[in-house]
């Protein structure tokens, strides 16, 4: 069961973790690797282009700031089932 969890104002919110990162879409911007606390995402070369990569996915904490900084919609999120 997902977790319905309550921001500091107590409003309702449900963690997207992060599924994917579409190599073809990112442009390596790097802003998703600045916005993420935990480290999750790192930049790397994926079939000879530099891209944004998922390298501790379980250090996720579901807040979905790197989907929400990303200018070219690269990132996918999916909801903890």
């Amino acid at each position: 069961m997902a977790c319905m969890c309550k921001t500091k104002s107590g409003r309702s919110w449900e963690p997207e973790f992060i599924e994917k990162i579409d190599p073809l879409l990112c442009d390596a911007c790097e802003l998703c690797v600045m916005v993420c606390r935990r480290k999750v995402i790192e930049v790397d070369l994926v079939d000879d282009k530099v891209a944004a990569v998922p390298k501790n996915a379980e250090n996720c904490i579901g807040d979905g700031n790197c989907a929400k900084i990303c200018p070219n919609n690269a990132i996918t999120l999916k909801k903890q089932i």
